[in-house]
């Protein structure tokens, strides 16, 4: 008897284990945990017509930094890191509009300068009225550095990983593959996750496969709302290319050389055009926060207490 029931709840185990839903819930439930153990508590706050989820370890007397992830990601790319700098900062985590758990409402409009408008009045309604200083990786880089040409009296610096936003003449895969009419990001069948999550990063860290199927179930069902949000942020009209000397503040690159997503040429455009410190990293790809969170954290930290330099 005993023999057969642990064979029935082995079997529905092993059932519950290869379905899509049981993996996003143990995935979100973990990534909770984990966060939960890092200092972090989660929380909601309207913006609007959007609810944003977001992490925050509430040091309140501490100077506020605020991380943001890159299209189709969400908060969990920066946790690793975040949890080097949660003692001296009071580090905020929000997923973006229609992002992660945060609200998606079609035709609300995901440009660049709007996304940037919503991070300005999210931090408002936190009541956090001083300066901040953000860090965002890909889109969320590009959003960092639009709030501080919108903002510029409401920033203190910025620290840009891998950031979109600025074009060259060199693509790299992804943008090659994009011009070829096939975004890697806009999937209709899980089998492309896998070249996809090649492309993201050249050191990833370990994750079972049945969670990354998972996350693949996700980008299919999530494809129309990504496609959308993908043409409201890729327009060309808001790249940073002739705007980048407006920016006031200091900032901070963070580049993974091996980046797949964004040609590293793009950097050049950025030191030549910003008052900034450039740390290019060989061996990661275009998200070193994840890759190597440590490491990142480490070179944040040097920026942000003054120790880091040209």
């Amino acid at each position: 008897m005993i023999t057969i029931l642990i064979v029935f709840l082995a079997t529905i185990l092993l059932a519950a284990y290869s379905q899509p839903r049981f993996a996003q819930w143990l995935l979100s439930n973990g990534t909770d945990l984990e966060a939960k153990l890092y200092g972090f508590t989660a929380h909601s706050q309207a913006v609007g017509q959007f609810t944003y989820h977001y992490w925050d370890n509430q040091r309140i007397n501490k100077p506020v930094l605020v991380l943001l992830h890159g299209f189709t990601a969400d908060t969990m790319v920066w946790l690793r890191c975040a949890k080097h700098l949660q003692k001296d900062f009071r580090v905020i985590i929000p997923d973006l509009a229609g992002h992660g758990r945060t609200t998606f409402i079609e035709s609300a409009g995901y440009s660049v300068p709007k996304q940037t408008e919503r991070l300005h009045y999210f931090l408002h309604q936190l009541g956090i009225h001083e300066s901040v200083t953000i860090a965002g990786n890909s889109m969320g880089g590009f959003i960092a550095a639009q709030f501080a040409l919108d903002y510029p009296n409401a920033v203190n610096k910025i620290i840009c990983v891998n950031p979109a936003g600025a074009m060259t003449d060199m693509l790299s895969p992804t943008q090659q593959m994009i011009q070829a009419g096939n975004n890697p990001f806009l999937m209709e069948d899980v089998r492309d996750f896998p070249q996809f999550y090649q492309l993201t990063m050249a050191k990833p860290p370990y994750f079972p496969g049945f969670l990354k199927t998972g996350i693949a179930h996700l980008y299919v069902e999530k494809k129309a709302q990504y496609e959308e949000i993908f043409n409201d942020f890729s327009n060309p009209e808001d790249l940073l290319n002739t705007r980048l000397t407006g920016i006031q503040c200091q900032v901070l690159m963070l580049w993974g050389g091996l980046d797949q997503i964004i040609h590293l040429s793009c950097a050049e455009v950025w030191r030549a055009h910003t008052d900034n410190i450039t740390v290019i990293w060989e061996d990661l790809g275009h998200m070193p926060m994840l890759e190597s969170p440590r490491l990142c954290a480490l070179e944040i930290q040097r920026f942000l207490n003054g120790q880091l330099t040209t």
